[in-house]
């Protein structure tokens, strides 16, 4: 199970790596390891979906089986998820600034569409809390 694999990485990134080498590259690891899990998540629903009729196909860009699984959404528990999941993917692909690189209060902050997203160990912890509530709801309908 790919996606359970990506969410156990997360994990071991967290407790292990973060606590040794507190870097930019460690954080973007595991903010990208994170997105993955959340879209192999969602592909595996739509996938199911698929299975059942409700779909044709599975899009293949991810911004479009957000859509699709937005459309389908079988707990609007789950919106909240899939904004945070959205919020990831923009993390990763907007400018950024390093405080306090390798120190405990490490700062990154990530700046789209005129938005700030400060992220911190405390809020890195929030994300992985978040995606493994989104595991175990979504594993429901799995």
């Amino acid at each position: 199970m790919k996606d359970i694999d990506k969410f156990k990485e997360a994990e071991h990134i967290y407790h292990v790596t973060l606590k040794n080498n507190r870097s930019f590259e460690v954080v973007k690891n595991f903010i990208e390891t994170i997105a993955a899990f959340y879209d192999d998540m969602i592909s595996k629903y739509l996938e199911k979906m698929k299975e059942e009729g409700k779909i044709v196909d599975v899009p293949d860009a991810p911004l479009k089986r957000i859509s699709a699984f937005l459309k389908l959404l079988p707990n609007e528990k789950l919106r909240e998820y899939v904004e945070e999941y959205k919020m990831l993917r923009k993390c990763l692909i907007s400018s950024y600034e390093v405080i306090n690189e390798h120190r405990r209060n490490m700062k990154i902050i990530f700046r789209f569409d005129s938005n700030e997203i400060v992220i911190t160990t405390k809020k890195l912890k929030e994300i992985l809390i978040r995606a493994k509530e989104f595991k175990d709801l979504i594993k429901n309908y799995l």
